[in-house]
């Protein structure tokens, strides 16, 4: 496998983190619209200002993050993972499986909200999710396929992109 560009330099590393941190800015300026204009005047800063942390999102400051994200009604949380992938040959998890997840369990605001979350959703029984393939059942962590077929994993591409891999003998 092909390392992630991620895995060459810290600093390139803190490019990415900064780059899916703008990423999820374009998206909430998309609508309502807001312009990098628009943003700066809300900030109180010189549109040069905006275009600069736009431009170069590497060397974009914990601080900046935080104004920014509150300008546009958004709040922050900086998440830690371990993925069985210590050498970052994968990359990082893009944000967007977080807010996901987050969304999934009802956005709870603490552990007790989750755990009531959880115990109903175990009461209800699976949620299904469609796919081409087949029709899949969620367990938190554990994922199944009820078709006839294998059982599969979510992972994560170098695009960050979701992807199904096949647990068969020959499929992944």
């Amino acid at each position: 496998m092909k390392p992630h560009w991620t895995s060459h330099s810290i600093k390139d590393f803190s490019f990415r983190v900064g780059l899916d941190f703008i990423a999820q800015l374009d998206k909430k300026m998309e609508y309502p619209p807001m312009s990098h204009s628009e943003l700066a005047t809300k900030l109180n800063v010189d549109k040069s200002r905006v275009s600069q942390v736009f431009n170069d999102p590497g060397k974009v400051k914990l601080e900046t993050i935080v104004k920014y994200s509150q300008a546009l009604n958004l709040k922050v949380a900086i998440v830690t993972y371990e993925d069985d992938d210590p050498e970052n040959l994968k990359g990082p998890i893009d944000p967007e499986i977080f807010r996901i997840c987050w969304e999934k369990a009802d956005k709870p605001r603490d552990f007790w909200a989750f755990e009531e979350h959880h115990e109903e959703e175990m009461k209800q029984g699976p949620e299904p999710i469609s796919t081409a393939d087949s029709r899949l059942y969620m367990y938190g962590e554990l994922t199944q396929q009820v078709a006839n077929v294998a059982p599969f994993t979510v992972g994560v591409g170098d695009e960050s992109q979701i992807r199904l891999q096949r647990n068969a003998v020959g499929q992944v």
